[in-house]
Parts: structure tokens; sequence; C-alpha cells
């Protein structure tokens, strides 16, 4: 299961923080991809991330960098995302 919204974050280079349960699909995505997870229970955390973005806005610094896994941001372009669909349809004939 991929979370069709985070292709549309890291499409438009948007910053991502979820919300989301430890072991999920957009943890691993996350992880693998840059961005930041706080699980659901985590309330500290969670002020602790937005204290963070808040601090390197101000310092114009990037919210989240890369992560340096195998993947990149660039591959959840809307270019690259077609190519890949044009080649599963293809390849299903």
């Amino acid at each position: 299961f991929m979370p069709s919204k985070l292709a549309d974050y890291y499409g438009v280079g948007g910053t991502i923080l979820a919300i989301t349960p430890q072991g999920s699909s957009t943890e691993y995505i996350l992880n693998e991809y840059g961005g930041r997870v706080v699980h659901p229970d985590d309330v500290n955390g969670l002020c602790l991330a937005l204290a963070s973005f808040i601090k390197k806005k101000n310092k114009s610094m990037p919210l989240i960098e890369e992560k340096g896994g195998s993947g990149s941001i660039m591959d959840f372009e809307a270019s690259v995302i077609a190519t890949k669909i044009i080649n599963y349809i293809s390849a299903a004939r």
C-alpha cells in the first residue's frame, strides 16, 4: 500500500510531518525518502517536530532533507510516475 498523498507532497517539494503508527507504510516511506514521523501517542515528539520546523523556517533552512536511502524524492515527480504507469500498461499487454 502506497499512501497516494505522499507522492503529491514529494512531487511539489512539500515538507511532510506524518502522525502515523509505528511500522506503517507511511513511516517506511518517510524514513526512506525524507520526512518526519511522529507516533500518534507521542505528544511531546509532535511538539518538538513542530518547534524544529518553525526554527528551521525562521533560519531559512530546508525543513526536510532527503535521507539518502535507495530512493530519491525525484521518484515522485509527475513525469516519473507517468512513465512508470505507461511501462506497467505496456508490460501487461
